[in-house]
């Protein structure tokens, strides 16, 4: 018994359009994230901003320019100093954000080019 005529194009066809659509699918799920993330960036940054200036890291990183000598005398308690004021939690978050929004783009742009077949 053989297959029918054309039965071979037919299910790649099949296979093709499942294909698109999964890809649109998946391109307006990460476009959703891309603008979530896109939108929580701004208050995030003035957030980590924010703590970092509260909690006096902005003037740990100004003195190692306005006087560099104090800091090679006592380096390493300057950098433990340091490490104490900077807003961990805050850059983490912002560091999540945007690998979000990097991560989001990296899969839309490939998912333009399935679907719409750009180069």
């Amino acid at each position: 018994m053989e297959p029918r005529e054309g039965l071979f194009e037919e299910v790649m066809g099949c296979i093709r359009r499942k294909g698109l659509f999964y890809a649109k699918c998946r391109m307006a799920a990460f476009f959703l994230l891309f603008a979530v993330s896109a939108a929580a960036f701004l208050p995030v940054w003035r957030m980590a901003a924010a703590e970092a200036a509260e909690s006096g890291f902005f003037e740990f990183i100004s003195l190692m320019f306005s006087d560099s000598g104090v800091i090679l005398v006592s380096w390493q308690n300057f950098l433990l100093a340091l490490a104490e004021t900077l807003p961990a939690a805050s850059l983490a978050l912002l560091l999540a954000v945007a690998v979000i929004f990097l991560q989001s783009f990296k899969i839309i742009s490939r998912d333009l080019k399935f679907v719409y077949g750009y180069r």
